[in-house]
Formats: structure tokens, C-alpha cells, sequence
């Protein structure tokens, strides 16, 4: 796939060996995700096109993410609400979201009112009811969230959204290899601690633990 380059506010991209594939024309574009990137014109409307700089997708919305998962997140230009398209510029779940997040593992964050966000499959259905104040994309079958955003109360739901990690963080990134980066305070001295977690909640490194 050609690789997204710009230069005085255009974007193009180039082949491997530094070759121009698509002329310095676009007002954004987005790296190559299924044979397609996302890209803007003039008007500021977003479409997709091919490695070819053909038009796969009409310039038509408002926004639109890469692909990811065989699908992508767009944006009605009069609306601002969200929806997803296929490769193959369907609209398979309507525009009718505040806010959506990319699939991961075969759900999404999704939001029909801020601050009430819940996970939707692949049907646009609810598999999540939209009870959460925030919520992350899953990754190995937990998804960051919270239900009190203000107060930074965040722990880990998983696929019944029940929580598998209760919500006793004031930060935390995803699952990756088992284990998993949080921070929070300690109930005692009140000061801010870092620790690595596994899926049990069971601390493998923390506060007086060395890195030597």
C-alpha cells in the first residue's frame, strides 16, 4: 500500500521506493487500512479512495475513520450523527450515534446521548445497555469504563457487561499480553500510585515494587 505523505497542506502518498502514487491533492488522508484510505476535499467533505486514487466511496460525510475490522466509522455532513459503512461503502448501521468508537472484537462503544454509552454488535444492536459514562474499545475481552467520569472511576466491564475489574481507578490503558497499565490512590496516604494488573485484578508490579 502507497504511503500518506504532505507538503503545504496537501496530502498525497508514494510508493516504497519514494515514488509519487497520488498527487498532493487531498486536504487530508488517512493511512491504508482493507485497500482504501479515508479522504477529504476541498469542501470538506470525506470519502474513501483506492491505492489507484480512484473514488471508492463518494465524498459525502462529514468524517470518516480508516477501516478497521472490515468496517468504518462516518459521519452524516447535515446531522453529525455516526454510523459505519463496509468496504464496500454500505451503510450497515445507520447514522444515528452522538458518538461511536471502531469494532474491537466484534463490538463498539456507541452512544445515542452523551454520557450514556453502551457497546453495540455488528447488527447495531445493544449488547451493552448505554448505562456508562465513558467506555474503551475491548481488548481480550474487557473494555475500559465508567460510570462517573467527574470522579474518575474506572475499571474493566466484560462481554455480559458486568464488571470484571470494579471501577476503583482514576486512569487505565487496554489489555495487552495479559496485563494491563492503571493508576489510582491510595485509600491510606491519599498519593497516586502506577501499577500493572492481570485479568483478576491482581497487582504483578506496584509501589515498592523495583524495576531492577
Amino acid at each position: 500500500m502507497p504511503r500518506v505523505v504532505a507538503a503545504e497542506g496537501r496530502w498525497g502518498a508514494i510508493d516504497y521506493a519514494g515514488n509519487p502514487r497520488i498527487t498532493l491533492k487531498y486536504s487530508s488522508l488517512e493511512k491504508f487500512s482493507s485497500g482504501l484510505a479515508a479522504a477529504m476535499i476541498g469542501n470538506g467533505r470525506h470519502g474513501y479512495i483506492t491505492s489507484q486514487d480512484e473514488i471508492a466511496v463518494d465524498f459525502q460525510y462529514g468524517s470518516a475513520s480508516h477501516f478497521s475490522n472490515g468496517s468504518a466509522k462516518v459521519t452524516d455532513w447535515n446531522t453529525g450523527k455516526e454510523g459505519f459503512i463496509d468496504c464496500s461503502g454500505k451503510l450497515f448501521i445507520p447514522m444515528v450515534f452522538d458518538w461511536a468508537h471502531s469494532f474491537s472484537e466484534g463490538f463498539a462503544p456507541a452512544a445515542l446521548e452523551r454520557g450514556k454509552i453502551g457497546f453495540i454488535d455488528m447488527t447495531g444492536d445493544w449488547v451493552i445497555p448505554p448505562t456508562l459514562k465513558a467506555a474503551a474499545p475491548f481488548h481480550e475481552g474487557l473494555a475500559g469504563a465508567s460510570t462517573d467520569w467527574d470522579e474518575q472511576e474506572c475499571g474493566f466491564v466484560d462481554l455480559n457487561g458486568s464488571w470484571k475489574i470494579p471501577p476503583i481507578y482514576n486512569h487505565l490503558e487496554h489489555f495487552e499480553h495479559g496485563v494491563c497499565f492503571v493508576q489510582g490512590v491510595d485509600e491510606i496516604t491519599g498519593e497516586t500510585y502506577s501499577a500493572y494488573i492481570d485479568h483478576q485484578n491482581q497487582m504483578i508490579w506496584g509501589p515498592g515494587d523495583s524495576l531492577w
